[in-house]
C-alpha cells in the first residue's frame, strides 16, 4: 500500500463490487464532462496485480493478465455505449496485459492503448530497415493487439531525451508508419528530447 497513488492504485477486477462502482463512477464522471470524447479507464499503471483466487482464475497464462482487464472494462464500456454511444473508453495495454487475451475481446467503444518505443530509436528510417531486437519486440506487441482489435489499437509512444537529427523526417517517417500498420492514433506521448522541444511539440 506504500507504493499506492491516485494512478497507480491496483483493483480487484474480479469483484463485481468493483465493476458495479465503476460503471457508475463512469457514467457520472461522463455527464460531468459530456463535451468530451475520451475517457481512459483502465488498470493502474502498477506492475502489482490482485492475486486473490479469482482473479488469477481469469488469467489465461500465470502473469498474464488483458483477459481480466477486459472482464473489468467491457461492461463498464457497454454501459458507457448504451447512453453515450459516441464516447471512446481507453484502456492501457501494459505492465502486465501486453499481450491480448485469446479469447475475449474489447468492446467495440474501447480503444486498446499499447506502449511503443519507437520514439526512443534516434536514426528512425535505418532502425525501421534493420529492425533490431528491441524494435521487434515493441512491434509484437502492437502486432498482437492489431490482429484482435484491428480498428480499435492506438499507442503510448515515449522519447528519450537524445537529440534527433533531421527532427521533421524523424517524427513525419513514423506517423507514416503508424498510419501504414493502421494504427488510430498516438493518445499520449511522454518525454521530449533535449534539443528544439518546442519544435517537437509544434509538430507532433
Amino acid at each position: 500500500k506504500e507504493n499506492f497513488s491516485d494512478h497507480r492504485t491496483p483493483l480487484c477486477l474480479s469483484n463485481p463490487d468493483v465493476t458495479r462502482i465503476s460503471i457508475e463512477r463512469a457514467l457520472k464522471w461522463i455527464e460531468k464532462e459530456n463535451d468530451k470524447i475520451f475517457f481512459p479507464i483502465t488498470y493502474g499503471d502498477t506492475g502489482a496485480w490482485c492475486q486473490c483466487e479469482p482473479c488469477k482464475a481469469l488469467d489465461h497464462a500465470p502473469g498474464q493478465y488483458s483477459t481480466r482487464l477486459l472482464h473489468w472494462v467491457n461492461p463498464v464500456a457497454k454501459a458507457i455505449a448504451e447512453k453515450y454511444p459516441d464516447k471512446i473508453v481507453l484502456t492501457f495495454a501494459y505492465g502486465g496485459s501486453d499481450a491480448p487475451p485469446p479469447t475475449i475481446r474489447p468492446e467495440k467503444n474501447i480503444w486498446i492503448c499499447g506502449s511503443a518505443g519507437y520514439a526512443s530509436f534516434p536514426f528512425w528510417h535505418h532502425i525501421e530497415a534493420s529492425k533490431p531486437k528491441s524494435y521487434k519486440g515493441t512491434e509484437a506487441k502492437i502486432d498482437g493487439w492489431m490482429k484482435v482489435a484491428p480498428q480499435q489499437t492506438s499507442i503510448c509512444e515515449y522519447f528519450s531525451d537524445k537529440y534527433y537529427p533531421s527532427m521533421p523526417d524523424f517524427l513525419a517517417g513514423r506517423i507514416k508508419h503508424h498510419a501504414e500498420k493502421g494504427i488510430k492514433g498516438v493518445m499520449f506521448t511522454f518525454g521530449m528530447p533535449n534539443n528544439f522541444k518546442s519544435l517537437c511539440e509544434y509538430l507532433s
